[in-house]
């Protein structure tokens, strides 16, 4: 159908997958770092931002690295479990957990988003549970650390 090829010649790099209910768990998952540009098809396109993120898929070549658009029009469960009320929005995952959104890319650069890439933290656990754990190292090495009263002397 018209409306099938529209939404499969949005994105002009073979390194996009399109995902859906049943393929991103599978694709997210195993990937160090992963971008998923969220859009609806026939609402407000953006030529500009979808040509960044094509280009940046081409340009970032990293085997742990992958490129994902989701079609909130077509897949409206997705964008509602991972928390996308408006589009376009960005996403970036690492091993699986959410590391950012980005809800407003519009004036994202190909620049900008390969540098969100190479420079966000890889995860091997939620987001949450690294804040967790550093406040927790924090609060253990303040305890161990003996406060010292009085003035210096010379």
């Amino acid at each position: 159908s018209d409306q099938e090829r529209e939404r499969n010649t949005v994105f002009f790099s073979r390194n996009i997958t399109h995902l859906y209910d049943g393929n991103i768990e599978t694709f997210v998952a195993p990937l160090e770092k992963c971008l998923i540009y969220f859009h609806a098809t026939g609402t407000s396109p953006n030529p500009g931002l979808e040509y960044s993120f094509s280009k940046v898929a081409d340009t970032v070549n990293h085997p742990g690295y992958g490129f994902g658009v989701i079609d909130c029009g077509y897949m409206p469960s997705l964008c509602y479990m991972y928390d996308v009320h408006r589009t376009p929005a960005l996403k970036l995952f690492s091993n699986g957990f959410e590391v950012s959104t980005i809800s407003a890319p519009e004036s994202l650069t190909p620049e900008a988003m390969q540098k969100l890439m190479v420079m966000s933290p890889v995860l091997n656990k939620p987001l949450v549970k690294v804040g967790e754990d550093l406040m927790a190292k924090k609060a253990r090495q303040q305890q161990q650390t003996p406060t010292r009263h009085g003035k210096f002397c010379w």
